[in-house]
């Protein structure tokens, strides 16, 4: 079976009301030393906390 996608791997982050603790969970996966490509895909649930813009890594 043929591999048409370009990331070997995605890591889903669900999250809700956590601005203080995103940042560094995405810190700590882009220090990680896997070399291979992946994707990080963050999904908020509904937050009641003020809207977070996330930088890209």
């Amino acid at each position: 079976m043929k591999n048409s996608g370009k990331y070997r791997f995605s890591i889903i982050i669900p999250c809700y009301n956590e601005k203080d603790f995103i940042s560094s969970c995405l810190t700590s996966l882009k220090n990680q030393d896997f070399k291979g490509r992946y994707e990080i895909i963050v999904v908020d649930n509904n937050s009641t906390e003020i809207p977070l813009i996330l930088p890209v890594i």
